[in-house]
């Protein structure tokens, strides 16, 4: 095996690694030691690769936004054969989608979004941005043709929905504790369409 192949492959054993610790632990209670002894790594080589756990929680994060990003390129691309709003309900979903085979995945992507380490939100801010380039992407070629209540306009439903998306399954989290599908389904509805009638004047 040549030098560059055992070095991906050394990379790539030591992101498996941190992913399962970051995903099963959180960023806080994982050290560089206890990344070695729960999987076995050498120091030597650990260190060798990576400095710190910084390092290490940033390139997970990375991975779990690059994987997602290619998965939403894909999804978000097909054409809106059921119509405007069905696109935009599966674009609420499509990340709950990505996540539910990749449990220890989604943890690192909500523990970088939801609760991240002060010192590192930046540079968090800077490895999302093609994440969010893709979400943007899709939006302003939906958002429209969706038809919008009077006075809205298509940039300000596109930074709503922007706003939402990100905050969809937590929102769901407190509307229900064990949400059953046609739950989220409800919820997406009552925050797309609303829940009160203008007054009658």
């Amino acid at each position: 095996m040549k030098q560059e192949e055992r070095r991906e492959r050394r990379i790539r054993e030591i992101l498996n690694a941190a992913m399962e610790e970051f995903g099963a632990n959180g960023y806080e209670n994982v050290t560089m030691d206890s990344l070695c002894a729960r999987h076995h790594l050498s120091k030597g080589v650990l260190y060798h690769y990576f400095s710190n756990r910084d390092e290490l929680f940033l390139l997970c994060v990375e991975s779990v936004f690059r994987d997602l990003r290619a998965y939403l390129e894909q999804k978000l691309a097909m054409p809106a054969e059921r119509g405007v709003a069905n696109s935009i309900r599966d674009y609420f979903f499509c990340r709950e989608d990505f996540f539910r085979a990749r449990p220890l995945e989604r943890n690192v992507f909500e523990n970088a979004l939801l609760h991240p380490p002060k010192h590192l939100r930046e540079r968090i801010r800077t490895l999302r941005r093609p994440l969010q380039e893709v979400n943007q992407t899709f939006l302003r070629r939906t958002v429209p043709h969706l038809p919008l209540r009077p006075g809205l306009d298509a940039a300000e439903a596109i930074r709503y929905f922007e706003s939402v998306e990100s905050l969809f399954w937590e929102l769901l989290a407190g509307y229900s504790a064990d949400p059953a599908p046609q739950e989220a389904e409800q919820l997406w509805n009552m925050i797309v369409f609303g829940v009160a009638r203008p007054e009658e004047k």
